[in-house]
């Protein structure tokens, strides 16, 4: 339901109330300015939407008439209409045809008066989200409700930016109160709001340990990280709960248990970890490969290749982030032969993005040997020669020069292959080396 509905539906029509709004939005600016007046004259708050839109006309006498007229609605009767027109009048801080700062407070002003400020509690109920978030933003900044019950109506409510603001005073109440809140915080979906909680409730519950071992297997890291610093703080074994869990039949628990793992440096657990690389679920894949590479660093080297030819594009894309980080020279025999192993476009797609990373003539011996036909059901030709126009733009990047074996290579692939023939690109690259095409 939009603002203009919701107010037809609160508020009393008028005759000849249509025909002013219609008026209102008339090429003619005299009509517009006219019509804007006599809508303040009428008092109607059913007009509010329309009279918003003229404060940032573009006749500045429209824009000081529809002013005018919004200040003459601006009755206790229809503070509520006001209410929900919030998000249009914020709206004027982004429009450029005016300053409405002033126009702002003014409005801000009204509403928050003692006559109205209820009005804007009641807008915690509204249907609009974007009305809620200005009437919390409102009551919080003036101090309409206290912390408890804006934690309260916050917490209740399914927008997330609602929940935070409220989230914000939790550190506020008092320790009756903050263990009420804390109840429908530690299970909010939205980690802001629950590492808040968590971190409140470790300090001010009576067993501590026991909450903070349930958060060891939270599903976002940075709580999880909370968990353990704080039990390892109180000398409690942490290592033994993750390890426990490698074998649980809970794919988010023994993918987290692969991360504690990892996050904890237990190398002694690296054949149980190598074992999860054959699991069925890619999400536990992925975090093996991340553990791994983790315990073993440059060790890790064969399982980072075998990973990049997984049937899953994310365990992939994971091996194909890890791999620049152990400082291997690769070259595009190597990745060839990867492709070659795979029949996965994700894998021919990770081994372009990894060539970006070589010596720029193995790069292009790379590129220019997926020009071959048995590669087109992965990459077409536009693809390919993507890929070599991005080669053509970093070429400046090195200094690099190809040795007598590189060039010789790159004609060979040039004579060979038809759709490579008819790249510009190749062919004034061998041109000018001096190759006679």
């Amino acid at each position: 339901m939009n603002l203009l509905e919701k107010l037809k539906m609160r508020f009393s029509r008028q005759e000849g109330l249509e025909d002013l709004l219609s008026q209102s939005s008339n090429w003619d600016g005299y009509k517009r300015e006219n019509a804007v007046r006599r809508l303040g004259m009428l008092g109607n708050p059913i007009a509010l939407p329309d009279l918003f839109l003229r404060v940032n006309d573009w006749v500045p006498q429209v824009r000081s008439a529809a002013r005018e007229a919004i200040l003459r609605i601006a009755q206790a009767q229809n503070a509520e209409a006001f209410v929900h027109s919030l998000p249009q009048l914020y709206h004027l801080n982004v429009c450029g045809r005016d300053d409405h700062s002033e126009f702002i407070e003014t409005i801000e002003s009204f509403l928050l008066n003692d006559d109205n400020k209820q009005c804007l509690v009641g807008g915690l109920q509204d249907d609009d989200a974007l009305v809620v978030r200005h009437c919390i933003s409102l009551i919080i900044d003036h101090n309409l409700l206290s912390a408890s019950e804006v934690v309260n109506k916050g917490l209740a409510h399914p927008d997330v930016i609602v929940r935070f603001k409220a989230a914000g005073f939790l550190r506020k109440l008092e320790m009756e109160q903050l263990n009420i809140a804390l109840q429908v915080a530690l299970n909010d979906s939205f980690m802001p709001i629950r590492r808040e909680a968590f971190q409140l409730a470790i300090r001010n519950q009576e067993n501590p340990s026991l909450l903070a071992k349930q958060y060891l297997f939270d599903r976002h890291p940075s709580i999880r990280e909370i968990a353990i610093k704080f039990l390892k703080s109180n000398d409690l074994n942490v290592e033994v709960d993750y390890i426990g869990e490698l074998s649980s039949q809970q794919v988010s628990k023994r993918r987290i248990a692969i991360w504690g793992i990892g996050a904890l440096r237990v190398s002694e657990e690296i054949g149980k970890v190598q074992e999860l690389l054959n699991d069925q679920f890619p999400s536990v894949r992925k975090q093996a490969l991340t553990t791994l590479f983790q315990l073993s660093g440059e060790k890790s080297e064969r399982d980072l290749f075998d990973g990049l030819i997984d049937e899953s594009s994310s365990v992939c894309k994971e091996a194909a982030r890890l791999i620049p980080k152990i400082g291997l020279a690769l070259g595009a025999d190597q990745l060839l032969q990867i492709v070659k192993r795979s029949s996965h476009y994700h894998t021919l797609a990770s081994c372009v993005g990894l060539a970006r990373r070589i010596n720029k003539w193995e790069r292009i011996i790379f590129i220019a040997s997926l020009y071959n036909n048995k590669y087109e059901q992965y990459l077409t030709e536009n693809e390919l020669n993507g890929a070599m126009r991005l080669w053509d733009i970093e070429f400046n990047r090195s200094a690099a020069q190809p040795t007598p074996d590189q060039l010789t290579r790159l004609t060979e692939l040039y004579h060979s292959t038809d759709m490579l023939k008819r790249n510009k690109s190749m062919s004034f690259t061998l041109k000018s080396y001096g190759v006679e095409l």
